[in-house]
């Protein structure tokens, strides 16, 4: 009669260690999915669909978890493998859990990525290149303009121009087609605010006065001196002067401008050459930045028509052609008086 009592006890014994080392495993897991990631590198890369078990390869061959079931078990209750979204997640001074429900609600590493004032469309997407942040981005750089202008209808040459100068914050593998969508908007919004608020306007059209401002970008970088730029411009329309920016000239020459200006390149005839063409070019040369386009639209009153660089990165304004050649003696040829 004493045996079944003792069967009974052997096996209420095993129960009871089977539970507490379940339990004791158990813990241990939650112990190892709880402790802080210490690893020089603490970037996790989430690519687009990948699945759940790749993840889980890439954390184990960082030493950041040993056991798949445990995993699968924790996965049951925080539903992590249908919800985890791509992009890059920080690791550094998180747990495992923390990391995983991080990447679960898409907090993902936000990477600073600017538009900067003078730039143009081949600037910015040889620099996006390099930055590594967009996805499905097109090496060629006519050949992405191309694309993005179609999809955004638009004109191919406004993509040089038609984008807000700003710093963006985005995620690893953002869609380079809808950042420049959200530029264009951007800029679109500025400058119609912009033309809302100018009550005396200085000409016919926001984008016209947008044209204008590119070259005032591409004149000079001295604030106080953009509206004195705009002045001179805007004279020399209203006397039916040919502009005659010379960053007009390089825009013209693309890739052949090398440093500087000849003769021929100044004589070359190109839509966008104010040396050849009357009024404004057809359209803007540069991305431009709000105190420039303040100035455009907001002139500094004068009877100036020439301006001359004076190698300090400032100008000297002339009202004559006598007074501007004289000037560039001094500035540009360097002759003393």
């Amino acid at each position: 009669m004493a045996q079944p009592q003792h069967l009974i006890r052997w096996f209420l014994t095993s129960v009871m260690v089977s539970i507490i080392a379940g339990l004791i495993w158990f813990l241990g897991l939650l112990l190892q999915f709880n402790q802080t990631i210490t690893h020089s590198d603490n970037v996790v890369w989430v690519k687009p669909n990948q699945s759940f078990a790749q993840l889980y390869d890439d954390l184990e061959a960082r030493g950041w978890v040993h056991s798949k079931f445990g995993v699968r078990l924790l996965n049951r209750h925080f539903a992590w493998s249908k919800s985890i979204q791509a992009g890059e997640y920080q690791a550094q001074s998180l747990s495992l859990i923390e990391l995983l429900n991080s990447m679960k609600n898409g907090d993902v590493i936000l990477r600073p990525f600017t538009i900067i004032e003078g730039w143009n469309w081949r600037k910015l997407h040889q620099v996006a290149l390099d930055a590594g942040v967009f996805a499905s981005i097109d090496s060629d750089a006519e050949i992405s303009r191309k694309r993005i202008a179609k999809a955004l209808n638009i004109k191919p040459q406004a993509l040089d121009s038609d984008l807000m100068p700003e710093t963006y914050h985005l995620a690893k593998g953002s869609n380079w087609l809808g950042f420049i969508a959200q530029a264009n908007q951007l800029h679109e919004a500025r400058l119609a605010q912009f033309w809302e608020n100018t009550p005396n306007k200085p000409i016919d059209s926001p984008q016209k006065a947008y044209i204008l401002a590119s070259l005032i970008e591409m004149e000079s970088r001295v604030e106080r001196e953009f509206p004195v730029i705009a002045s001179v411009f805007y004279n020399r329309l209203d006397k039916k002067m040919r502009l005659q920016s010379d960053p007009t000239v390089i825009y013209a020459m693309g890739q052949a401008y090398k440093g500087n200006i000849r003769k021929k390149d100044l004589r070359q005839k190109h839509p966008f050459n104010t040396y050849t063409i009357e009024g404004l070019p057809p359209g803007a040369i540069a991305y431009v930045s709000d105190a420039v386009l303040k100035a455009a639209l907001n002139p500094t009153q004068t009877d100036y028509y020439y301006f001359v660089a004076k190698g300090d990165g400032t100008h000297y304004f002339s009202r004559t052609l006598k007074e501007h050649n004289r000037a560039v003696r001094k500035f540009i040829l360097k002759d003393t008086p």
